[in-house]
């Protein structure tokens, strides 16, 4: 599991840190379009805050490429796209995809990257 203090924590050069855009969460973690992340990212009916909530059910905020601008684009750290991907498996957005076995995927996706990053040991050297 990689966590948001795990990528705090690091002192990154400049536009090193792994933060990821809609467009490149969508389809590189999720294999799904942009715009269906889009979607996702906003409330619907059954989905009143967002489909991205905490087990305890608080609407998960994530970081903005620029903070001080509301409009700017969104970026995605890996602590944030396993959160989403868990959340996304509650409200059945997998269904269709393998439901867990998605997530899976997702995850195991999620590990290569922080283990590119130096976030994570690969699993054969950590033995």
């Amino acid at each position: 599991m990689v966590t948001e203090a795990m990528i705090d924590e690091r002192d990154w050069g400049r536009g090193q840190i792994p933060a990821y855009r809609v467009s490149e969460v969508a389809t590189f973690f999720f294999g799904m379009s942009e715009s269906w992340l889009r979607l996702k990212l906003r409330a619907d009916k059954d989905h009143p805050s967002t489909w991205f909530t905490t087990l305890s059910g608080e609407r998960m905020d994530f970081r903005r490429k620029d903070p001080d601008k509301s409009d700017s684009e969104r970026v995605f750290l890996l602590s944030d796209i396993e959160r989403m991907a868990w959340s996304l498996y509650r409200f059945g957005a997998f269904e269709r995809q393998g439901g867990a076995k998605r997530v899976a995927q997702i995850l195991r996706v999620v590990e290569a990257q922080a283990v590119l990053y130096g976030l994570l040991v690969p699993e054969e050297e950590a033995e």
